[in-house]
């Protein structure tokens, strides 16, 4: 054997080698092939374990309830340790907000279900209910003082004999609101009392295109902060709500 090896130019040592690498070869094809074969058991196991999760937290509340307070508690770390996080979770809301906005403007006008799904959900949540009480109690931003006006304009029946400069008032005939788009804030909702800009300007006109035009309305939030004097009718200006000082009838 070694006379031929040595007629062909090869050495012992040398085929050895040729032999050990052929060897070698084959045992990390075989390594290879064994580790398709787990990784394909071990996607089909975790394609499983994810379609049961799913089902679990549709249909299991407490376990639904612990997975969000773990993701609250998650994106609470991340968002106090990665300025970066916060402002790409920023763009990614308002990108989502702009896609889905046109959509849900129709919806929240034209479908009554849907309108009283997102008032629901809304009302519900009790951070918002916080935020207007605080707001409210310790009149942030002129929140009392809009807020007393609103309730007074609803409740007062001689309303229609009052005079605003700028704007006039629309209240609802349904006790739940009309729908309506705030020109001033480009929001959507339900209002019970709506105001109607007596003059509009061309930005406005635009923005709210040919046939709105004729009725650019104003919610009422909006309306008080464009200027709290104006806010208050003719005869009226001045006037503090919670001060004892009762507004009469006009003559």
């Amino acid at each position: 054997m070694s006379s031929i090896l040595a007629k062909i130019g090869l050495t012992a040592s040398a085929t050895s080698f040729g032999f050990s690498q052929c060897r070698s070869s084959i045992a990390s094809h075989q390594s290879l092939v064994r580790f398709f074969h787990s990784s394909q058991f071990w996607y089909g196991d975790n394609a499983a374990n994810n379609a049961k999760n799913r089902e679990r937290y549709a249909n299991d509340p407490e376990y639904r309830n612990r997975m969000l307070q773990k993701q609250r508690e998650w994106t609470r770390e991340r968002r106090a340790k990665d300025t970066d996080f916060v402002a790409n979770r920023r763009q990614s809301n308002l990108r989502w907000i702009a896609k889905k906005r046109p959509a849900h403007i129709q919806n929240y006008i034209n479908d009554p279900e849907y309108r009283k799904s997102q008032k629901h959900n809304r009302r519900n949540s009790e951070a918002v209910v916080q935020r207007a009480d605080l707001k409210r109690k310790a009149n942030i931003n002129n929140s009392y003082q809009k807020n007393a006006l609103l309730h007074w304009i609803l409740k007062a029946t001689w309303q229609c004999r009052l005079f605003w400069e700028t704007h006039e008032p629309l209240i609802s005939e349904e006790p739940d609101g009309t729908p309506g788009i705030c020109s001033s804030c480009n929001g959507v909702s339900t209002q019970r009392l709506w105001w109607r800009r007596k003059k509009v300007d061309e930005k406005s006109a635009e923005k709210m295109g040919d046939e709105s035009s004729k009725q650019v309305l104003d919610c009422h939030n909006c309306f008080c902060d464009m200027d709290w004097e104006k806010a208050l009718p003719l005869g009226y200006r001045g006037h503090v709500f919670g001060s004892g000082k009762r507004l009469r009838e006009p003559d």
